[in-house]
């Protein structure tokens, strides 16, 4: 479910909703972090449970099931627009609780849903759900660690200022001191994409998701042109790629830096 996402995230391509199912504690504060992901600046926020546009629900104290009048709710929320986030995000906990005249209310909200809202439903077994909610929604099962790997910015920063060609030595000694092990340059190069493409958008007014502002995002790509970003976006995901192949993390590392010699 990690790689999953880490791939989604860098590809820009979060799906409206999603069930997330399997035993244990743990969902909620993923989809917490992976919130995170996609607004670093508030980071503390959202991990806290502070973010007024993360929403949580779960069945309400001395009742075990969730009724219609919290998808009304929900419903309500997803009417405006987010507040301090570029993004709303809707996380039912105990999913599985929720009786059949709330899941078949969700239907309409899940189905056509406002551009940025994400609803993640998280339970024990997707099966309890109606199959027209499982049909509206991506379902992943959450196995092992439910932690999302988190990288360093000023790492990423600092990347963004070296893709030029005649920084080719920085670069170099620069890739070389990353981490050794492959979750934690790939999560870099994860949220090296991310950055780089919050470059990109922020030069044509588009949603940013690693910067906190434009000016920030277009100071950081140290005047990168936009088929130079985009292409280092090409060679940092065929490094990932490699990686999940279990290629050699240095030698990973040196082919990154060839590719970007071009």
């Amino acid at each position: 479910m990690i790689a999953y996402f880490n791939d989604v995230l860098s590809a820009g391509k979060l799906s409206h909703a999603y069930i997330i199912e399997g035993e244990g504690e743990g969902k909620g504060e993923f989809i917490r972090r992976l919130a995170a992901r996609l607004a670093p600046h508030f980071e503390d926020k959202i991990i806290s449970s502070g973010a007024v546009d993360i929403h949580e629900f779960s069945p309400q104290e001395k009742k075990k099931s969730i009724g219609v009048d919290v998808v009304r709710q929900i419903k309500d929320i997803t009417m405006l627009r987010p507040t301090e986030l570029d993004f709303t995000f809707v996380i039912i906990h105990n999913a599985d609780a929720m009786t059949t005249a709330a899941q078949n209310a969700a239907l309409k909200i899940l189905e056509e849903p406002q551009a940025g809202t994400y609803f993640f439903l998280l339970c024990n077994s997707a099966t309890a759900l109606l199959p027209t909610v499982r049909s509206r929604a991506v379902t992943l099962r959450a196995e092992g660690s439910t932690e999302l790997t988190i990288s360093d910015p000023e790492k990423v920063r600092e990347m963004l200022k070296l893709i030029s060609p005649r920084k080719s030595s920085e670069l170099l000694v620069f890739l070389l001191k990353l981490p050794r092990d492959r979750e934690g340059i790939d999560a870099i190069l994860r949220d090296f994409v991310i950055a780089a493409r919050d470059v990109i958008a922020a030069t044509n007014g588009g949603n940013l998701h690693f910067f906190p502002t434009p000016s920030e995002a277009i100071a950081a790509g140290a005047g990168a042109e936009v088929p130079r970003l985009i292409y280092a976006c090409e060679c940092a995901n065929a490094t990932r790629v490699a990686l999940g192949k279990n290629i050699n993390v240095q030698g990973a590392k040196l082919n990154l830096h060839i590719k970007l010699l071009k």
